[in-house]
C-alpha cells in the first residue's frame, strides 16, 4: 500500500471565518451514502441506555450524534466564536488538548476562547444551562513540540482558563492503563463530516478499535513513537476529521482520556487508514506538573500575571445560575457585583438572566440585580441590560 499522507486535523485554525447555519445545514443534507468516513448524521438516533446495563446490539456503533451530558467535560476551542479544535476538561479550571491546536506552523501561539458543555456548535450561554464560556489565561505547550513534524510526538497542550467550570464530571486520567490491539475506544467532536464540508453542527460520537503502532506506521510509511497510539473503525469506516483536532479518544464508557486527537490522513474518507493520537498515559508526569521545565508558556494579559489567573476565578454564568436556584440571593448578588464592577463583564450576567428566566426563576433574579445595586455597588446603568431581560 502507497504510504497515507499526513495531515493536520484542525479546521479554519486561527480563522476568524464562520459558516452559517444555513449552509452547514443544507451541507448536511447533501451528504452522499456508502462508506463515508465520518462520523456520520443519517437515520435517527435515541440516546442510548448505560452500555453496562444494554445488550451487545445497543452499542453505538460508527458517528451518531451525542446525548446531552454524554460528554460533560468535552471543550470546544473557539477563534472569534468559530469552532476549531476540542479538548477535555481534567480539573474544573484546566483542559487537555493538542499543542498543534494553539501554535501553528509558523509558531505562533495562542490563547483560545473555550466554551464548555455544547452539544450543538452553535450554544451559548441561555440556550442550555452546561454551557459556559472562558478564556484561556496560559496556554502550556510542550516544550519539544514541533508544529512540522507531528510524527514525533509531543503533541500536547494544557489550557489554564479564567473561571471553574461546573461541568458534572471531568475526564479521567488513568496511567496504567493498557491499550491492547483492538481495544475499544471513543471518539467524540464538532469536525467536518465529510471531505468537503464544513464543520458538523452537533457533537458526533463514534467507536474504534486501538490498531498496533507496527502496522499504523507502515500505512503511513513511517516509524511511530510509543507515545502515539493508532485507532480505526474497521466496520463501518467512521473516523474524526478536520476540527476534531485536540478532541478526546476515551474508553468505551465514555469516562478515561486515553488520547488526544493529533493527525490523520489528509483524505477523512480513507476507510483503510487510520488516524494518530497522543498517548495521555505516557505524559502523566508532564501533565502533573503543568509541563514543568519541558514547557513553552503563553499568557493572557486579560487574565493578569502571576499563575495566568486561573486562580482568581471570573464569575460564570453558571455560578450566578446555581446562587440563584439554590435561594441564596445575597450570594448571587455578591456575584453580580464583582462580574460588573470588578470584571467589566455584564454579559455574564445578562446571560445568567436569560437562563433564569427560562427555568422560571424570573423574580428571584430580580431581586439579585437589585440587591446587587442597592447594597453591593453595583452600577444601576451597567445592569440595565441585565434588568431589561428580567422585566421582558
Amino acid at each position: 500500500m502507497q504510504a497515507a499522507r499526513l495531515a493536520v486535523l484542525t479546521w479554519a485554525v486561527f480563522e476568524a471565518a464562520a459558516s452559517s447555519l444555513a449552509s452547514r445545514e443544507a451541507a448536511g443534507d447533501a451528504l452522499a451514502g456508502g462508506g463515508a468516513r465520518r462520523l456520520r448524521q443519517e437515520g435517527e438516533f435515541v440516546c442510548p441506555v448505560a452500555e453496562a446495563d444494554a445488550g451487545v446490539e445497543a452499542k453505538i456503533v460508527g458517528g451518531v450524534d451525542s446525548c446531552p451530558e454524554e460528554f460533560p467535560y468535552f471543550v470546544s476551542l473557539r477563534n472569534f466564536g468559530t469552532h476549531f479544535c476540542g479538548g477535555v476538561l481534567i480539573g474544573p479550571d484546566l483542559v487537555l488538548t493538542a499543542a498543534h491546536c494553539v501554535v501553528n506552523a509558523a509558531g505562533t501561539k495562542r490563547t483560545p476562547d473555550v466554551s464548555v458543555g455544547l452539544l450543538d456548535i452553535d450554544d451559548r450561554p441561555g440556550d442550555r444551562p452546561t454551557v459556559e464560556e472562558f478564556k484561556t489565561c496560559r496556554s502550556i505547550i510542550h516544550a519539544k513540540f514541533d508544529p512540522t513534524a507531528l510524527q514525533l510526538g509531543y503533541d500536547i497542550a494544557l489550557l489554564e482558563l479564567s473561571g471553574q467550570s461546573g461541568a458534572t464530571a471531568l475526564a479521567r486520567l488513568d496511567p496504567d492503563l493498557e491499550l491492547e490491539e483492538g481495544f475499544n475506544v471513543t471518539a467524540a467532536g464538532f469536525g467536518k463530516i465529510s471531505n468537503n464540508q464544513v464543520a458538523s453542527r452537533f457533537q458526533k460520537t463514534e467507536r474504534l478499535s486501538v490498531m498496533t503502532l507496527e502496522e499504523c506506521g507502515a500505512i503511513f510509511g513511517l516509524d511511530f513513537p510509543d507515545t502515539l497510539l493508532c485507532a480505526i473503525d474497521r466496520v463501518n469506516g467512521s473516523d474524526v476529521c478536520q476540527g476534531d483536532s485536540g478532541g478526546p479518544l476515551l474508553t468505551r464508557d465514555r469516562e478515561t482520556i486515553v488520547g488526544v486527537v493529533t493527525f490523520g490522513p489528509r483524505d477523512c474518507q480513507a476507510v483503510e487508514v487510520p488516524s494518530a493520537y497522543t498517548r495521555v498515559s505516557a505524559y502523566m508526569d508532564w501533565i502533573e506538573a503543568r509541563g514543568g521545565d519541558e514547557a513553552e508558556f503563553v499568557v493572557n494579559d486579560k487574565c493578569g500575571e502571576g499563575d495566568g489567573g486561573a486562580g482568581d476565578a471570573g464569575v460564570t454564568v453558571l455560578q450566578i445560575v446555581d446562587a440563584v436556584k439554590g435561594g441564596d440571593i445575597d450570594g448571587a448578588a455578591e456575584l453580580i457585583a464583582r462580574a460588573v464592577e470588578e470584571e467589566d463583564n455584564v454579559d455574564v450576567v445578562v446571560d445568567a438572566m436569560e437562563v433564569l428566566v427560562e427555568e422560571g426563576l424570573g423574580t428571584q433574579a430580580g431581586d439579585a440585580i437589585v440587591l446587587a445595586i442597592r447594597e453591593k455597588g453595583a452600577s444601576a446603568v451597567k445592569l440595565v441590560p441585565a434588568l431589561n431581560v428580567v422585566n421582558g
